[in-house]
């Protein structure tokens, strides 16, 4: 196409992210160099899904090599003769080792031949949409989300997924349903550690001990997102889950919270300045009066500060908060 490229391809190994690395790093490299150019070539992060075998994945054949012709680019009676294209290559008695046409013929049952071939050309005349809507549903359907496939294949994937970590280097938009399906089974793993049930989550308060403690969990082994947390634990606005947590590590266990910062989970400035230490800790009567003592500890000049904490390691003064 003149902007973009569509490849339906097979990884044997889970090293997609690295193909297209050199992909398009290679080509933008020597198109940079033919041309004297600078910068980036591609405007954005590849897309990529998941497609099934068998019709999903003839669908997806047909878009590809009709893409030009609903562009204008070239006539469906020229389309065997268009150099831009694989599908001028499959018509050939001996195929490039990179292309299979095995399977998205026999999807229609036709024989993996030239002659195939000429059957799959006729199917494409009738799979051509005229309808300018249609070919937009077509465009989403192939483009968008994250897998082309019936409700049990995804249904299988999101399991599979499950149990996966997730490659480096994958995300967008696309792969946030199958997160989300991985973020759901740890919330039930962790609801019932808590003895907790779904109708738990709606009659408890938005801040009940046991949820902040199951959204600090999700916080620190899942990527969730605050809102999607504040959603499923019903806390609320999403600013509430992170509010919840900080209260909970000053409220509650002030020795776990040094934990995660010395595992690198913390700010910024205390992973930049590790091991942090805790020299001095007291009850309060509430997350409020804590907080409040927290930022008045806060506002006070280094010196103060390492007075103060002198003081407090030498065990002065003796009723103290913080």
């Amino acid at each position: 196409m003149t902007n973009h490229y569509h490849l339906a391809m097979e990884t044997p190994e889970a090293n997609l992210v690295e193909g297209m690395r050199w992909l398009q790093g290679t080509f933008g490299n020597r198109f940079n160099a033919c041309r004297k150019e600078r910068g980036h070539v591609f405007q954005a992060r590849y897309k990529s899904l998941v497609i099934e075998e068998g019709r999903p994945l003839l669908g997806l054949v047909n878009y590809i090599h009709l893409n030009p012709v609903r562009a204008g680019m070239v006539s469906l009676e020229n389309l065997k003769d268009y150099g831009s294209s694989s599908y001028p290559k499959f018509f050939k008695k001996r195929l490039p080792k990179y292309l299979d046409r095995e399977r998205f013929l026999g999807a229609l049952e036709f024989p993996n031949s030239g002659k195939g071939m000429k059957q799959y050309a006729k199917h494409l005349e009738f799979s051509e949409e005229a309808d300018p809507k249609e070919r937009e549903n077509l465009g989403k359907r192939y483009c968008r989300g994250w897998a082309v496939a019936s409700k049990e294949y995804r249904k299988e994937l999101k399991k599979m997924y499950a149990g996966l970590e997730e490659p480096a280097g994958w995300g967008g938009p696309e792969v946030i349903e199958l997160r989300e399906e991985k973020w759901q089974g740890v919330l039930e793993e962790l609801l019932k550690e808590a003895d907790k049930k779904r109708e738990d989550v709606e009659l408890s308060p938005k801040t009940a001990e046991w949820k902040v403690r199951i959204a600090k969990r999700l916080r620190e082994t899942t990527t969730a997102r605050n809102a999607w947390i504040a959603e499923n634990l019903a806390m609320g606005h999403s600013s509430r889950v992170t509010n919840a947590i900080r209260g909970y590590s000053i409220l509650w266990d002030p020795f776990e919270a040094f934990a995660v910062h010395n595992a690198g989970k913390g700010s910024a400035y205390v992973r930049a300045h590790r091991p942090a230490k805790l020299i001095a800790f007291s009850e309060t009567g509430s997350r409020s009066s804590a907080s409040k003592l927290e930022y008045s500890v806060k506002a006070l000049s280094r010196p103060k500060k390492i007075a103060l904490a002198k003081k407090w390691k030498a065990g002065q003064p003796k009723t103290s908060s913080s």
